[in-house]
């Protein structure tokens, strides 16, 4: 039969029990339907049927089953205490495993038991296991002398790993009960059901009534744990007739739907997705490519079982595409699953592609699902996945054999296209877990930063052993058409000099991994210190950062991050911890990320050591394999191993031209460059990798570096060319669009002259260029254009002064105008660290008016009646000591107004106000041409105040023997003698009477002559 027709059938059988279709809600009654629909929705998914298993498509997943199932046929002596030779399950045979060994021997026993009643349950051609009685007879006897003997007795288990108990057992009991369910009796089932129950706790301690179900208030019961743990449960109520069980089990498993706000944790969780993308698993670890994978099987095997059924819920799907296009697909460039998504699974053989290939059993099964748009667009980014040459899938790892039918079907349909849904020039900033991707046609750059927020590493269990600066700003270089294997993945973190990541700063000082320094893979210390208690997550596996800066703003595709390193939580609280707790001391630095298209900017400033140790800036540490020829050339020539002095850039080119890369540089910093080989085994960096698996291997490394005094503060400044060659570098070398606006202590800037950006990191309030920050933030900016994000996401709102008159035209900000600049004011309050983008716009702004304006060091004042513009506005006096007869203490002002430094002509009135300590009736003003003209004036509050027309030239002084008025002649008193001649009523000599007195004494007569304004043609009327 061709390969369509039978494609078409087993197509349609597989579809007709996996596509979901809208279906009511079924009453009560129905219920007991619904649990015999997940029994044959499971069935299928699990077990296929003899059409599928016998299937050529199937040929290689159906050998592998009955392969594993043969090979782990239980045969033992009960009387000693392992079903499978050194998988011992106590230490009673002489052995001094501890207890969290233990518990991972049992689970891994039920994983192989598993294996074995798999393949009895499959039917498919040529297996001998399936339904053979002695293989029951194996699976019973063994699985009831392991309850007996190990799990019955409930108070005395849950030793070790909490995760054996709760999931690893659990999820393999689960499948050989289902497997069996027909045959094994019931009791059984019950009484392992019951015993698996007693054994989800969480953090409760026996006799609590939280014990036996899920608790959303438990820090194990999240995320990706919380789905495998409820799963089990499905399944376990569908093969006992539990509704009530599966339908509480599936309301805790929709919990995990929910994305989660940091300003509104549900049950304290913070596992799971965010608004960003980010995936966060054990509280504060980045974690798509693990137990993000997971949860993401998990889901869609969810769906698949709850198919046909009252808890079906097709608007989940919406969701599900959210996460795999802003989770998943940025963090698998061309299939690999990024390094800084995988916690400590970077340790394990099995990652990158792999971790790619696992995800697409799950993008195959979730797209039978959903609607046609939405299948044609996930079916064609599995074609494009396929279909890239280092991305290899081998459905023998599918857990599934029905989804082996659904694969091959996109694979053979020449009417899917492969897609890329991810834009290839983009950024992704996800800062709620404290990474950056940045991907561009011909690369892709990942970024691991840590912060209070988010862990620096994860170490557990023996894996990622030296994992110690993973977070600090750790850098990885994705080209395309690269096999990214070539460049990471376990032959990079087995070899590489941990103290030398890419982009890492660390002090010269040596670490050790924790079973140097204990002797085991944790830190025992009881009561506190315990395989997995709290504080062991705390201190020792997944340790947060003491730095609170770390962000990332975005615009147009471009951003800009930035850091402040910081130390491990254990060092900061190092005086409470038990005296053996070893705590290490970081490096401090300032350190930022300006990634562009052609190129990425990294500054690095306020590099120094508090205990005056040397230091070193890794540029980059390029593994290559031993036989690969490198070619180092310079703007030196030809590079040799050592310190060089005035390198503008490096390139290294190797056998692969799609590795080129070059490195230029901003500073006169010495450049170290060293070729070497190194040899490593993979159990350096996780000792579970043993046996076979355990390999030695040798690479060798191109690394560029900086050596910092400790003794000093340091920075850096350099760029990472990707794809660019000697002879390209040779030709830009001089028409460098880049430049640096500063690499300060508290600011680093970047100008892209070709791109029209800018960007800043402001680890301060401070002021560069023509920006001045007014908080800590990040900015991103183009023309009025603003990327703005607060790298502490704990500020309710950042500020930014910059010079001209704007408005906010789009954006969650405010603008004010203050003279010739506006500050903006964005709000971050519960924002999470996404960036906000804010459009400003210009505009016209009346200028500023004064109705007086003043002469500081005189104290002369011009007041108007009209508001005049104050820009460009003077009052220019000029005060002097003087004489003028008739007058003691004289001064003369020269008063004029100025705009630009050309005269103004008054066109209005003013108000001229002078200070003086006299009394009216004391003084005199005189003004005008030779001071000849009178001005009525008052005076109040020790001022004289009087209106002018014209400005210029004033004089005040103090009357000499001032006239005081003459009192009315009293009748009653007698006349004295006459001593002259008397004219009644005047003023001697004047022909003033009295009268007048009265006025002279209101009014002081102004003689003088007011200045002539020259240039005229130069004045501007005001």
């Amino acid at each position: 039969m061709k390969i369509k027709k039978l494609m078409a059938m087993f197509i349609a059988i597989l579809l007709g029990v996996t596509i979901l279709q809208p279906i009511p809600v079924k009453a009560q009654e129905q219920s007991t339907g619904d649990l015999d629909q997940i029994v044959e929705n499971f069935e299928i998914y699990l077990l296929g049927n003899a059409t599928i298993n016998n299937d050529p498509m199937s040929k290689n997943k159906i050998n592998d089953i009955i392969k594993k199932g043969t090979a782990n046929r239980p045969s033992f002596d009960k009387s000693q205490n392992a079903v499978y030779p050194g998988v011992e399950l106590d230490n009673t045979g002489g052995t001094e495993h501890v207890v969290a060994k233990l518990s991972a021997n049992l689970e891994t026993t039920y994983k192989n038991l598993y294996a074995v009643a798999l393949a009895y349950g499959t039917e498919a051609e040529g297996n001998t296991l399936y339904k053979n009685p002695e293989v029951y007879a194996e699976l019973v006897d063994t699985m009831s002398w392991i309850h007996d003997k190990y799990l019955k007795d409930t108070d005395s288990g849950y030793y070790g790993n909490w995760y054996s108990w709760e999931i690893g057992v659990p999820m393999n009991l689960t499948k050989i009960l289902f497997i069996l369910r027909d045959e094994i009796e019931p009791e059984f089932i019950t009484d392992s059901i019951t015993m698996m129950d007693a054994y989800i706790r969480g953090d409760e301690q026996l006799g609590s009534p939280l014990i036996g179900d899920v608790n959303l208030d438990a820090r194990q019961h999240t995320g990706a744990n919380l789905t495998d743990i409820t799963f089990n449960r499905i399944i376990q109520g569908a093969i006992t007739g539990d509704v009530k069980r599966v339908d509480k089990a599936v309301k805790d498993m929709m919990t995990v739907f929910n994305t989660i706000d940091p300003n509104d944790l549900q049950h304290g969780v913070t596992d799971g997705f965010y608004e960003d993308g980010s995936f966060i698993q054990h509280s504060t670890v980045a974690y798509t490519g693990s137990y993000g994978k997971v949860l993401l099987g998990r889901i869609a095997q969810l769906v698949t079982v709850l198919n046909n059924t009252q808890w079906q819920d097709d608007t989940l799907m919406n969701t599900v595409e959210e996460w795999v296009y802003r989770g998943f697909g940025p963090v698998m460039y061309e299939g690999y699953m990024m390094e800084i998504v995988k916690g400590r699974a970077v340790s394990r053989t099995g990652t990158g592609y792999a971790d790619g290939a696992g995800v697409v059993e799950a993008l195959v099964q979730l797209s039978l699902g959903m609607n046609d748009a939405s299948k044609s667009k996930m079916q064609s980014y599995v074609k494009y996945l396929i279909t890239i040459p280092e991305f290899k899938v081998n459905t023998n790892s599918f857990v599934s054999v029905s989804n082996i039918f659904a694969y091959e079907h996109i694979k053979q349909d020449g009417s899917i296209i492969g897609m890329n849904p991810i834009d290839a020039n983009s950024h992704f900033a996800f800062n709620l877990m404290d990474k950056s991707v940045h991907l561009r046609d011909d690369y892709a750059f990942s970024l691991a930063r840590s912060s209070t927020r988010v862990s620096k590493y994860e170490y557990m269990s023996g894996e990622n052993l030296r994992s110690w600066f993973q977070g600090d700003g750790a850098y990885y270089l994705y080209q395309s058409g690269v096999d990214q294997t070539d460049v990471y993945g376990i032959d990079f973190f087995a070899t590489v000099d941990h103290y030398k990541l890419p982009g890492t700063t660390t002090v010269n000082a040596e670490r050790k991994t924790m079973p140097e320094l204990y002797g085991t893979d944790f830190y025992l210390h009881e009561p506190e210190f315990t395989s997995g208690s709290v504080t062991q997550n705390k201190y020792v596996y997944f340790p947060l950062g003491t730095n609170e800066f770390s962000g990332s703003a975005t615009l147009d595709n471009l951003a800009v991050s930035g850091m402040q390193l910081g130390d491990e939580e254990s060092y900061k609280d190092r005086d409470s911890l038990p005296a053996d707790f070893v705590t290490y001391k970081n490096a401090e630095a300032n350190k930022s990320w300006f990634m562009f298209d052609d190129e990425i900017v990294v500054l690095g400033s306020n590099i120094h050591d508090i205990e005056g140790r040397d230091m070193k800036t890794t540029v980059d540490n390029r593994m290559y394999d031993v036989s690969d020829t490198l070619q180092v050339d310079s703007n030196k020539g030809v590079l040799s191993n050592g310190s060089h002095e005035g390198l503008e850039w490096i390139s290294v080119a190797s056998d692969d031209s799609k590795r080129d890369v070059t490195y230029k540089f901003y500073d006169d910093n010495a450049v170290s460059f060293d070729i070497t080989n190194r040899t490593g085994k993979y159990s350096d960096v996780r000792n579970k990798t043993t046996g076979t698996a355990d390999k030695e291997v040798t690479k060798q490394y191109a690394t560029v570096m900086y050596n910092h005094d400790g003794s000093e503060t340091s920075s850096y400044a350099y760029s990472i060319l990707p794809n660019v060659n000697a002879a390209a570098m040779q030709t830009r070398a001089n028409n460098d669009v880049v430049r640096i606006l500063e690499n300060s202590d508290n600011v680093h800037a970047v100008a892209h002259d070709g791109l029209g950006v800018e960007g800043y990191v402001f680890f301060e309030a401070a002021t560069s260029n023509d920006v001045t920050a007014n908080n800590k933030l990040i900015m991103m900016r183009k023309g009025t254009t603003y990327g703005i994000q607060d790298p502490t996401q704990a500020q309710a709102a950042v500020s930014f002064t910059v010079n001209g008159h704007f408005d906010v035209a789009s954006g969650d900000a405010t603008a004010v105008i203050n003279g010739d600049t506006t500050t903006v004011t964005v709000n971050t309050h519960n924002k999470n660290g996404v960036t906000q983008t804010i459009n400003l716009t210009e505009v016209e702004v009346a200028p500023e008016t004064v109705t007086e304006i003043v002469d500081a060091a005189t104290g002369v004042r011009v007041k108007f009646t009209t508001p005049q513009v104050k820009e460009g506005l003077e009052l220019i006096v000029s005060k002097e000591a003087g004489t003028y007869e008739g007058l003691n203490d004289v001064t003369t002002y020269a008063i004029s107004l100025r705009r630009d430094g050309v005269d103004v002509v008054l066109n209005e009135a003013v108000t001229v106000v002078l200070p003086t300590d006299g009394q009216a009736k004391s003084l005199k003003v005189l003004g005008g041409q030779d001071f000849k003209d009178i001005i009525a004036f008052e005076v109040n509050e020790q001022t004289i105040q009087f209106t002018a027309n014209e400005l210029g030239n004033f004089l005040v002084g103090t009357i000499i023997d001032p006239i005081e008025p003459v009192d009315p002649v009293d009748p009653t008193t007698p006349e004295g003698p006459e001593t002259g001649p008397k004219e009644e009523g005047n003023l001697p000599g004047t022909g003033v009477g009295n009268n007048g007195l009265v006025m002279i004494g209101a009014v002081l007569v102004v003689t003088g002559a007011l200045a002539v304004i020259l240039n005229r043609r130069k004045q501007m009327k005001h």
